[in-house]
């Protein structure tokens, strides 16, 4: 009976193991996309009133100009991750809107392989 019992609850882990893995993998990705969007309104609303684009930051810090746009205590390093603000200038604009001269973006850097 003992050996029956144990080869359920093996199977059960088994099963419940992975399962949780995923949860915790779904979990960060949640994290990091509403982190991601904080990040896109505090540019929209910095661009907004200053017409102008915050410039390039380093990994896991924060553009000096969102310091006022962003909530307190938001960090660009997060549960096992972390955000890089970047911004590129299009000299000749895009090809299908020679108007837009730059293009912001928020990379992500996962100490995960997962």
């Amino acid at each position: 009976e003992l050996l029956t019992v144990m080869a359920i609850v093996g199977i059960l882990a088994g099963l419940a193991i992975p399962n949780f893995r995923t949860v915790q993998l779904r979990a960060r990705a949640a994290e990091v996309a509403g982190d991601v969007d904080v990040v896109r309104v505090a540019t929209v609303s910095y661009n907004g009133d200053m017409h102008a684009w915050p410039a390039d930051a380093t990994l896991g810090t924060i553009p000096p100009e969102l310091d006022g746009y962003l909530p307190d205590g938001f960090s660009f390093r997060g549960n096992g991750y972390e955000l890089k603000f970047e911004s590129y200038d299009l000299p000749g604009g895009l090809p299908y809107d020679p108007a837009t001269s730059r293009i912001v973006a928020v990379s992500v850097t996962s100490d995960s392989d997962d």
